[in-house]
């Protein structure tokens, strides 16, 4: 019966993958001493193929022959030592291996088990509980999984190449043996696993691979699951968990996405956000985090489905490096290679990288009669965070400078990439961030960057190959220039898109516009190809580009007016070149008396308008405002932070607790007035109630202002608790606030 054998490099690089399924005892001899190789390892899949197997996976496998446990002591309190004693002292004699890192444990069946068949099941089933007793390496906890094969080397710990040896012949059991071996280990583990951690809670200090080794359990992540749950059972993060584990378990994509998927559906069933959740967005969403997750571990590539497994070997074939698998609006899901553009020249021809295809001519243009097509397999558009971020499409933020677009989108930017809810808005997906900022140094952009972590409790580790920061005055991008003649920097716009490519960026903000290019900005023509360039680059990468820019100066007798579209500075060509936009406002002196807001703090305030949105629907304007943080080093940096308009925010204890405020203090202040035998009236006027309640000493200490008080008489009104009535004689009589 054939077995499977591949050749994978000792460090994650792309390029050819090796295989061999065979049971000639000759060929398999020979692969091993070709590919036993410095740089290299030699791995052979634990099952037995069936008969005509093309490939490696769970589907694929006919028999197993023995039972293997994965250990690695780096995730163990026990030293290596430590760890083979206690092996050699279980009941069950095991043949044990040292992996040249690790140790694997096996136990030779008296009889192979066929797939299929009870014996099969209980089999998958006491190797689980086997992994759990000794503290095993759940990933490799299948019928399909990779072991190094024994007489190769391990390569991986600093150029030194250990042998893949045997340290303890092993007896031939039956799956009754090994049965009442984990019943005897049942509820116990044998040796001591470091501390669990995750992204978000792992020590700074902590090193890396003993948190990429830690188990996850796929049935109780998914049955922890809950839509807007504590970090851990979240949806994105248990998603992102669960598949990595599922694909290492060796669940082909499809097979993945289906589990999880399923079990979405069933952690949102009875919320009533649910109901208009997207779940063909949704479906998208984990099959790129299996993509993504397989692009980065190049070996789990025979997962794919067949036409992209067949197109992603047909790429290894051609010596081109990086095969990577990614999504188009165009041709779907398909196979490209990272190299000298020519993923761009693929999408743009719709080769789907299953071959070379000929490049049409430069300049010819084909029209070709219309085709009916299903609206349901249109790919929705993806929104990354807000209905503003858009992949594929440029956006901007636009705001005089000292409004706070930089640092709004700096939070933004952190938690995109962390996958966190810092604004009250919750990206749908953990992406890729880059963040560029063509004024500061790199040295402020840290003090920014810190006071958020800080603020947020985000361990800087966190954004670890998530999170990409640069400034202008190191790495400067001017894409054009010219007042007269444009001249485009193609070299830097290919640079550009290459960089994004290579590091899978999803979204790139860049700040502010008027330092990516020297042209006049008053020109629409330039200005139009300026922005067209970025649009461009997020196009050929699938990514979202978000530009900062300025607006222009108000005119005379302005001031104090809110900022429109027409206020964007330089021509109207670079508004109408973005698919979206919106405006910063700082809070106006209304607004800060209707907040209750004292005037020294108005500017800590403001509001985000949408002013475009060719993609999306109109949007109220959400709140932001600023606190201050004291870093380590004695600095002092502000940070945005959400904030509610008292009275238009969703509802929350500290809103409830604002309105509860409000109401008693216009009780307060009635009954005061009552008594001093002042009338107030709920009738807009020199009586106004709000009005003379915001101007009390006791309204203005509390910071309760005339808008809330307003609001407060409403509810009042509605509970009974205060009534209209007319006092005063003859013809003075008035309509006035009372008591009830």
């Amino acid at each position: 019966m054939p077995i499977y054998l591949c050749s994978l490099p000792d460090t994650k690089k792309a390029g050819r993958i090796p295989e061999l399924i065979t049971d000639d005892p000759a060929a398999i001899a020979a692969f091993v001493q070709r590919w036993d190789v410095p740089g290299r390892g030699v791995f052979r899949c634990v099952g037995i193929l069936q008969e005509g197997a093309r490939r490696r996976a769970l589907e694929t496998i006919s028999h197993l022959d023995h039972v293997h446990v994965d250990i690695d002591p780096r995730t163990l309190r026990e030293t290596s030592e430590e760890v083979l004693r206690k092996l050699r002292q279980l009941p069950v004699q095991f043949e044990i291996r040292n992996s040249g890192g690790g140790f694997h444990v096996v136990a030779p069946l008296k009889e192979p088990v066929a797939k299929g068949t009870p014996e099969f099941e209980r089999i998958n089933q006491v190797r689980t509980r086997l992994t759990q007793a000794l503290c095993g390496d759940p990933a490799p906890n299948h019928a399909a999984a990779l072991l190094r094969m024994l007489g190769s080397h391990n390569g991986k710990y600093g150029g030194e190449r250990r042998p893949v040896h045997v340290v303890q012949e092993g007896t031939a059991v039956d799956v009754l043996e090994l049965e009442e071996l984990a019943d005897l280990l049942d509820g116990t583990q044998l040796f001591t696993p470091l501390p669990k951690a995750n992204g978000h809670d792992r020590a700074a200090s902590e090193p890396r691979t003993a948190m990429e080794h830690r188990p996850v359990d796929v049935g109780e992540r998914l049955a922890a699951m809950a839509y807007e749950g504590p970090t851990d059972s979240g949806i994105h993060f248990t998603q992102l968990h669960v598949t990595a584990s599922l694909l290492r378990a060796g669940v082909c994509v499809d097979d993945a996405v289906a589990e999880v998927l399923e079990a979405t559906r069933k952690a949102v069933t009875g919320n009533p956000k649910a109901a208009k959740w997207n779940w063909v967005t949704e479906e998208h969403g984990i099959r790129r985090m299996c993509f993504d997750f397989i692009n980065k571990n190049e070996e789990l590539a025979v997962l794919l489905p067949d036409k992209l497994h067949d197109a992603w070997q047909a790429r290894l074939g051609t010596g081109r490096a990086c095969p990577k698998i990614v999504f188009a609006r165009h041709i779907g899901w398909h196979v490209r290679s990272d190299q000298n553009g020519e993923a761009e020249e693929n999408a743009k021809s719709g080769n789907d990288g299953t071959a070379d295809e000929p490049k049409s001519k430069r300049g010819s243009f084909v029209l070709r009669p219309f085709v009916p097509f299903d609206l349901a397999t249109l790919p929705p558009r993806q929104w990354l965070y807000g209905r503003h971020y858009q992949r594929g499409t440029v956006s901007a933020t636009i705001a005089p400078g000292g409004f706070g677009k930089t640092t709004l989108c700096m939070v933004e930017t952190v938690s995109m990439a962390t996958c966190r809810n810092l604004l009250g808005e919750q990206p749908t997906e953990r992406l890729r961030a880059w963040y560029h900022n063509g004024e500061d140094t790199l040295e402020e952009l840290n003090r920014r960057l810190g006071a958020i972590c800080m603020h947020y409790k985000i361990p800087q580790e966190e954004l670890r190959d998530w999170f990409f920061m640069t400034s202008g005055n190191e790495v400067p991008l001017r894409v054009a220039a010219g007042y007269s003649d444009l001249k485009i920097d193609e070299p830097l716009i290919k640079c550009i898109a290459a960089e994004i490519r290579r590091n899978q960026i999803d979204v790139a903000v860049l700040d502010p516009l008027v330092t990516l290019h020297a042209v006049p900005e008053q020109d629409n023509s330039k200005m139009d190809a300026v922005v067209r360039i970025f649009a461009s680059i997020a196009d050929s990468q699938e990514c979202a580009v978000e530009l900062a820019h300025h607006t222009r100066k108000l005119p005379p007798g302005a001031n104090g007016s809110d900022y429109v579209a027409a206020d964007i500075r330089g021509a109207t060509a670079t508004r109408d070149a973005v698919r979206a936009a919106r405006m910063l406002n700082q809070m106006t002196e209304r607004d800060a008396e209707a907040a209750g807001i004292p005037e020294h703090e108005r500017t800590g305030y403001f509001r985000v308008d949408k002013v475009k949105g060719n993609n999306s629907p109109a949007a109220k304007a959400v709140w932001r405002r600023f606190v201050n943080v004291d870093l380590p080093n004695s600095d002092e940096v502000g940070v945005v932070v959400p904030w509610d308009f008292p009275g238009q925010g969703a509802p929350s204890p500290q809103m409830a607790a604002a309105e509860q405020a409000a109401e008693s203090m216009f009780m307060q202040l009635l009954t005061r007035l009552t008594l001093e035998g002042r009338t107030v009236s709920d009738n807009v006027g020199a009586n106004y109630a709000p009005l003379l309640f915001s101007r009390e000493a006791e309204a203005k200490a509390a910071k309760i202002g005339k808008e809330a008080l307003a609001n407060a008489m409403r509810r009042l009104f509605a509970k009974k608790r205060i009534q209209g009535a007319t006092t005063g004689k003859g013809g003075h009589r008035v309509h006035c606030i009372v008591v009830i």
